[in-house]
């Protein structure tokens, strides 16, 4: 294999060689086993797209990702030695797609895909253990694509379907990282092959035609509509503004959230209006314009994490002082931006309060107790949450001692998007321990498929159920705060929650439906 590398590297043109270094791309991918990769053009840079399962290739330059791209990698040749030694164990594979490489760095985003690779590395280290004899082994393959996943389609047909046509152990393909046109073409892609998806954060509604095989873990859209609708009444606004980018594209999951927040809060006597920016949300001068006092009404943010600040800046400089600021609430993806906390630690934001929907609030509610490993963090909590607590803390004291100081964990609370992919591994572990409860050869994908419409999985966010539905509307959604979104060291807590806690008759406060904390 190594002679096979040298000669393509020795036959590739000098510029071809270039390219590929620059791009971080290994020049012998097409020729490595576990590893193919291609350098495409996104928004006029090189970047390097493909997959790989071992360290001979590792997507983007953000020291944390890198690392947990690491940590993965050995953990597949545990998973491969150990299944060596006892093949008695059924051996699967996932491969989790996302965006790992940007054309500039962008912290935020590339923490948040690394939370979701240290969630799958907390699952292998629990899976991957010598004593459990009849347990499942799992390998991760990560597959890039691209910068918000502008080449996840020609990804998933190029080099996905061959793969996985190739390797029956691989069950599934998971995270999918944004609800982007790309993304639904490769979801629909994968379904044309019999390959099962599970998205992680996708909401954009709909989701599910674009493959039977397809599954998504946590709410849609409407489900987000309603609970800011429920919200606003219950906080007695008297006007919601909806804030989005309008210009530069469609933003199928910007554009789906727009449409169901206007359609539900037109639904109510509370007011509702759009307003909208071409190029940034500085524009947005007429926030408090006359020092008129919005104290109570909200201002939603229905955008992506990277405009977030910029939004929030307009917003504070622009309102006089903070006792007329409306009530800030943002969308889902906001979570990337409060997890972030540099982004935080700006000095105009001191003071300013924000609330936000959060799609792993049980996790997040675990807090400080869950970060320090402890037991019995939600009062009703499953097993699978003191679980998941021990493995974050370990990894988390392990990376703290290895990353550079502005790459480290700093939150006092366990990201959601470390417990979404800790348990949608757990979901498909759980699938094959159901099937293969002595042991044995990786099941199907088709009948995992099929186990996941038949089983309630008890998960550290929550129960995950898809009996009724391959969209997860019954899971927990949860309006969380920060007091002060410049404090570093303040955790969120809950204002409302709804769907699903960790079983269907669990206590929790009912004014709010937010669980009992220990």
């Amino acid at each position: 294999m190594v002679v096979l590398a040298v000669l393509a590297a020795a036959t590739m043109p000098a510029q071809s060689l270039w390219t590929h270094w620059r791009a971080g791309c290994a020049f012998f991918g097409a020729v490595t086993r576990g590893i193919a990769t291609e350098v495409t053009r996104i928004d006029g840079a090189d970047q390097c797209v493909g997959y790989s399962d071992n360290a001979g290739q590792v997507f983007g330059r953000n020291e944390r990702l890198r690392l947990a791209q690491e940590n993965v990698f050995a953990q597949n040749e545990v998973a491969a030695r150990l299944h060596g030694q006892s093949p008695e164990r059924p051996y699967f594979s996932l491969v989790y797609f996302a965006g790992l490489t940007f054309n500039q760095s962008v912290p935020a985003a590339e923490h948040s895909v690394a939370e979701e690779l240290e969630g799958l590395l907390i699952r292998q280290r629990q899976l991957n253990k010598e004593a459990l004899k009849n347990g499942p082994l799992l390998r991760i393959v990560v597959a890039n694509g691209g910068s918000k996943m502008a080449s996840a389609h020609a990804v998933a047909r190029d080099l996905l379907v061959p793969l996985i046509e190739a390797d029956p152990r691989i069950l599934g393909v998971v995270g999918l990282d944004r609800s982007v046109r790309q993304t639904e073409l490769a979801i629909r892609e994968l379904g044309d092959h019999g390959v099962t998806t599970v998205g992680t954060t996708l909401t954009k509604v709909g989701l599910d035609g674009n493959s039977p095989l397809y599954f998504q873990l946590v709410p849609d859209n409407t489900q987000q509509a309603n609970l800011i609708g429920d919200y606003a009444t219950r906080v007695g606004a008297t006007k919601v503004t909806i804030y989005h980018r309008a210009g530069s594209g469609p933003d199928a999951y910007v554009d789906s959230l727009v449409e169901v927040m206007q359609a539900r809060l037109k639904a109510d006597p509370v007011g509702v209006v759009s307003k909208d920016w071409e190029q940034s949300a500085e524009e947005l001068s007429e926030a408090c314009v006359n020092q008129v006092d919005r104290h109570d009404e909200i201002a939603f943010y229905a955008g992506r994490e990277d405009e977030f600040g910029g939004f929030l800046e307009a917003l504070r400089n622009n309102c006089a002082g903070l006792d007329r600021l409306p009530r800030v609430v943002a969308s889902d993806a906001v979570s990337r931006f409060v997890a972030h906390t540099p982004d935080r630690n700006r000095d105009e934001f001191n003071g300013v309060p924000l609330s936000y929907v959060g799609m792993g609030g049980l996790v997040v509610l675990a807090g400080r107790n869950c970060v320090a490993g402890k037991s019995g963090t939600v009062i009703g909590g499953s097993s699978a949450l003191d679980s998941f607590c021990a493995g974050y803390r370990a990894l988390r004291d392990e990376i703290t001692g290895t990353l550079s100081a502005d790459e480290r964990p700093v939150a006092p609370w366990p990201g959601e998007r470390v417990g979404g992919l800790y348990d949608t591994a757990g979901l498909f572990a759980g699938a094959v321990q159901e099937l293969r409860p002595q042991g044995g050869t990786t099941p199907h994908r088709a009948a995992v498929a099929q186990r996941f419409r038949e089983m309630d999985y008890q998960g550290a966010t929550g129960l995950i159920t898809f009996k009724q539905d391959r969209i997860a509307n019954n899971r927990n959604l949860a309006i969380l705060k920060l007091a002060d979104i410049h404090d570093l060291q303040g955790i969120p807590v809950c204002e409302v929650m709804t769907g699903l806690l960790y079983s269907r008759g669990q206590e929790r406060h009912p004014d709010t439906g937010c669980p009992k904390l220990g």
